[in-house]
């Protein structure tokens, strides 16, 4: 089992085999997948969201959008995401005083790949 998990501005892969457990720094390829990481995870005044784009130009065209569970668009950080990039990462801040709680699809694009992570607001 391997279980991804950010630290400081590291990923880092943590393995577990059922007896024995290590940490590890990952070294991601240029042309990957973006890394995204959402804490808290169910959250109740805000959120945040920190994207790891793995290239610069696909970090230019990245496109953050949150979805209902019914498909509809609620936001769309595209634009804060790409202001907020330094460091080869964004951290994006999800306020819940717009939104009803529930669930919610967080969905980044970034080149050809496509990550959703689900979020629940309480």
């Amino acid at each position: 089992n391997v279980f991804y998990y950010f630290r400081g501005r590291d990923i880092w892969a943590y393995r577990y085999n059922g007896t024995v457990s290590s940490s590890e720094k990952v070294h991601m390829a240029e042309n990957s997948a973006p890394m995204v990481a959402v804490t808290p995870n169910p959250f109740r005044k805000s959120t945040n969201v920190l994207i790891y784009p793995r290239s610069s130009s696909a970090s230019s065209q990245m496109k953050v959008l949150l979805y209902d569970l019914k498909g509809r668009l609620v936001a769309n950080l595209s634009q804060e995401a790409r202001e907020n990039l330094a460091n080869g990462a964004t951290q994006i801040t999800i306020k819940a005083d717009r939104l009803s709680t529930g669930c919610y699809l967080l969905r980044v694009k970034s080149g050809n790949f496509t990550e959703t992570r689900i979020l629940s607001f309480q």
